[in-house]
């Protein structure tokens, strides 16, 4: 099947998080390329973050609102501080970012 994506804004520690989790509770790598490598080896080559794709792009600003508000990604109906919320809005940023 079709490999699995993870799809963040700004979440290392969140991956890290997750990570330690799924190494049940063993210590983290102490270094960036040791954790790169252990994120691929338990997530896979398919992790994104919204924050780093946004950096490459000149003129985006920072912070995920900012960001969805640059790429016309208006907030979900209702409450944009509904459970969920900023995960469709990163979801919706990935994909336009993706495209170029």
């Amino acid at each position: 099947g079709r490999p699995l994506s993870w799809i963040t804004h700004a979440g290392a520690y969140h991956v890290a998080y997750l990570l330690k989790i799924v190494m049940g509770g063993a210590p983290l790598p102490n270094d960036v390329a040791g954790f790169l490598g252990a994120m691929r080896h338990y997530l896979g080559q398919q992790v994104f973050d919204v924050a780093t794709m946004a950096a490459g792009c000149p003129g985006m600003p920072v912070g995920l609102d900012l960001i969805a508000a640059n790429l016309r990604i208006h907030p979900p109906w209702g409450s944009p501080r509904l459970a969920g919320a900023a995960g469709v809005r990163a979801l919706l940023a990935f994909s336009i970012l993706k495209q170029g």
